[in-house]
């Protein structure tokens, strides 16, 4: 199974500028899925944000650290 975190319309836009995505054909027994995330960069920095405030230390020895 290959995962695409991008909405398939923009794949295929991106073929057009010579990108593109993976091709089924490549694999034995492939499924390509496509997530529809609009922005993966946002997603990305607000994952980032959340492990920094979930790795700091004194944040940890909060009781409501969540809050």
């Amino acid at each position: 199974m290959i995962l695409d975190s991008r909405p398939r319309a923009n794949a295929v836009g991106n073929q057009f500028q010579g990108k593109g995505y993976e091709d089924v054909k490549n694999y034995k027994n492939c499924k390509l899925i496509f997530c529809d995330i609009e922005n993966i960069h946002h997603v990305t920095k607000c994952f980032d944000k959340m492990c920094q405030i979930g790795y700091k230390e004194e944040k940890w020895r909060t009781k409501n650290w969540l809050s």
